[in-house]
């Protein structure tokens, strides 16, 4: 199989732990684990653009904050439509086959889109019916996902681990326009 070209995360359940709520039901915080934006950053820093394919609009700021191109997957209607929002990744991104996209999913709404790429990849707390579709990582959504991702593509020889000094400069990036 090629190597992959891209990474795809979708984020509550596989990045984010906890979601919290006002008593409007609106989003106000979710938790997430350091190693995880290291391990994006280590993607990066390999040359694999990494992006956010969500249904929640509350991820766009935490995106932004880490500079991570994000993608919402809700059409107006309300409808999650996350295979549409992966055509317009694969535009945005130059790429004509799905095939060299990982794509990590938790969840029925991203099913259509684990079914279609090469990587189609899941945190182990996923929904069981999309594990059935899937590589399931050992960690759970929020656990360090991204991070066993990493360590998994480099020891199938994929890829080596990025220069640490690439990834520190793109921390450094990261928090210079804070």
């Amino acid at each position: 199989m090629n190597k992959p070209k891209l990474l795809v995360l979708d984020v509550d359940g596989v990045l984010s732990r906890d979601k919290f709520y006002d008593s409007s039901g609106q989003a106000i915080g979710k938790s997430f684990i350091d190693i995880d934006w290291t391990a994006i950053k280590s993607f990066k820093a390999l040359g694999i653009p990494t992006v956010f394919l969500t249904g929640d609009p509350f991820n766009s700021a935490i995106a932004a904050e880490r500079h991570i191109t994000c993608y919402h997957s809700r059409e107006p209607n309300g409808l999650m439509d996350k295979k549409a929002g992966l055509i317009e990744i694969m535009r945005d991104q130059g790429l004509d086959n799905k095939l060299d996209i990982i794509y990590v999913g938790d969840d029925l709404f991203d099913l259509p889109v684990l079914q279609e790429v090469g990587y189609p990849i899941c945190p182990s707390n996923a929904n069981l019916y999309v594990q059935k579709h899937c590589n399931v990582l050992t960690r759970k959504g929020g656990d360090g996902v991204v991070d066993e991702l990493l360590t998994l593509f480099v020891d199938r020889g994929y890829f080596e681990y990025p220069d640490i000094e690439d990834v520190l400069a793109l921390d450094a990036e990261e928090y210079k326009n804070d």
